[in-house]
């Protein structure tokens, strides 16, 4: 879903989550976002007993695809295949 090659920085790739968020189908994007938001609490939780920060990403992560969601759906619908 998010990806983190760079353990330096600790920060997702910004272009490769939103190339793949361009890549999902409208249905899939929406079930990520859920399903991340979902996993939030669980994330914190870990994150407070390790010291870690997973909840970070997804939260970075997370406002990419909402991003791309929002454009996505003000955009009008393809006239040939009526996907946003």
């Amino acid at each position: 879903m998010f990806t983190n090659p760079n353990t330096q920085t600790k920060s997702i790739d910004w272009t490769r989550t939103e190339d793949y968020a361009n890549g999902l189908l409208l249905e899939q994007l929406e079930a990520a976002i859920d399903n991340a938001v979902i996993s939030l609490d669980g994330l914190d939780d870990l994150d407070r007993a390790t010291g870690g920060d997973s909840a970070g990403y997804v939260r970075d992560g997370l406002s990419v695809y909402r991003r791309v969601h929002r454009e996505r759906t003000a955009a009008p619908p393809c006239k040939c295949c009526g996907r946003r």
